[in-house]
């Protein structure tokens, strides 16, 4: 039996030569034909034609959907022309004349080159989707602001820009939803005065920012300056004028909240300034039975050339004047602890009569003053004395070879804010210093 094996080897190189021609003739045939071939472009915009029809309406559009862009496009085509086609060739309009009832436009697609060799052309979607309302115009007030803090020792002083109106149309709807319209500086760090362009902002009554694609402004952006000052902290001073009711005394220190304010204004400026000082008359305490509570606007108080660094800070300072009902005690005063003062030289003192408590030898003396004072008040804090010469000298100044007894003051030593009811008075006996008494 003959072998196959052997006969499928005779003349194998002719063979294979025979196969390698065959394919060469293919390539050559099937690119000679230049068969048709399917291509794709992604991303293909619209052209939307004739919208002034729209415009002379009074009507404005918006595209929904973002139907104004094709996803894909698809088109068959002979090769050498397909691979020819960029995204670019691709002409794809929606005439508004073709205006559905359900306000849609049909897409025509298309090709800039080469457009009667195209077999087939259509995209992933057909038409556009068209939100039309009526155009609507308003005038909005233009708020300018800043974001951020100044540098350490810095505050803001005037925010202005160069318009202060903007007007803004387009659909009735989006119009309607606009509640204000802003513009903001970044001011974080700085130390000098700025001067920039800053966006200007649509903003809802929620707050949220409204997107300005389908808006028309007179201005997208606003020119503002804003000053920056330098900043120092002043103490607010305060005086009384009067005095509380009969019976009655201011009790301790007058209070001012906030007891400090920070200002600002040029650095040469506030070097001039120490304090701001609320005029006396402000306060009146005069007849005052309890604590007086005053809320006082220092504004008219501070320099013309500085101002208040916090621009939202109005001016109101609360000052406090506590008054107190006076309240009384009797304070024993020990004989023997009152001192002989001024004695005149050559002369001798004592005392030789008093008042009497009922401790015998005891001066009583009766106080006024807080109660927070006189709970605390000791009679040795008196330091009771008698101005020997004083008295003396009330009594004529003489003294005759047997003595003198004459009246005299006892002179107290009161802590601020306590006062006798009256001047308590001793009997003294004044002798020449040799002289023994009988």
């Amino acid at each position: 039996m003959k072998d196959k094996r052997s006969s499928f080897f005779n003349n194998l190189g002719l063979k294979i030569i025979s196969v390698v021609v065959a394919i060469l003739m293919w390539l050559v045939v099937t690119n000679s034909s230049d068969p048709v071939v399917w291509r794709q472009q992604v991303n293909i915009p619209v052209r939307i034609l004739n919208t002034d029809l729209l415009t002379a309406e009074g009507k404005v559009y918006t595209i929904l959907d973002d139907s104004a862009t094709i996803p894909v496009v698809n088109y068959s085509a002979p090769r050498s022309i397909a691979d020819s086609i960029k995204p670019e060739n691709i002409v794809a309009t929606a005439d508004i004349q073709e205006l559905t009832n359900v306000n849609t436009v049909r897409i025509h697609l298309s090709s800039n080159i080469y457009n009667t060799q195209i077999e087939s052309i259509e995209g992933s979607i057909d038409s556009v989707k068209f939100s039309i309302e009526d155009r609507k115009t308003s005038a909005f007030l233009l708020q300018v602001s800043t974001n951020g803090e100044p540098a350490n020792g810095y505050s803001v002083g005037d925010v202005t820009s160069e318009q202060n109106q903007i007007r803004v149309s387009g659909p009735e709807s989006l119009v309607s939803a606009i509640r204000t319209a802003s513009a903001v500086v970044d001011i974080n760090g700085a130390a000098g005065n700025i001067t920039t362009y800053a966006d200007v902002r649509l903003y809802d009554k929620e707050g949220e920012q409204i997107p300005t694609a389908n808006l028309t402004m007179n201005i997208t952006s606003v020119k503002v300056s804003v000053s920056i000052l330098a900043t120092k902290t002043l103490p607010v001073n305060v005086t009384t004028t009067g005095q509380p009711a009969t019976g009655y005394l201011v009790s301790g220190d007058v209070t001012v909240t906030p007891e400090s304010v920070e200002m600002a204004g040029r650095t040469s400026a506030l070097g001039s300034y120490n304090e701001i000082t609320i005029p006396e008359e402000e306060l009146d305490i005069t007849g005052a039975t309890e604590t007086v509570v005053k809320e006082i606007n220092i504004t008219p108080y501070v320099p013309e050339l500085i101002r208040f660094a916090d621009s939202s800070y109005n001016g109101i300072v609360t000052v406090t004047v506590p008054v107190e009902a006076v309240a009384s005690d009797e304070i024993d005063v020990s004989i023997t602890d009152i001192a002989m003062e001024n004695v005149p030289e050559g002369m001798t003192a004592e005392i030789v009569s008093e008042d009497l408590s009922p401790a015998a030898g005891m001066l009583r003396v009766k106080v006024l003053g807080l109660d927070q004072t006189l709970s605390t008040l000791q009679a040795a804090q008196l330091t009771p004395y008698v101005d020997v010469g004083a008295a003396l000298a009330l009594a004529g100044g003489e003294v005759e070879e047997e003595g003198k007894v004459i009246p005299a003051q006892v002179v107290l030593l009161l802590p601020e804010g306590v006062q006798a009811e009256n001047t308590p008075q001793v009997n003294i006996q004044i002798r020449p210093a040799d002289e023994t008494p009988e």
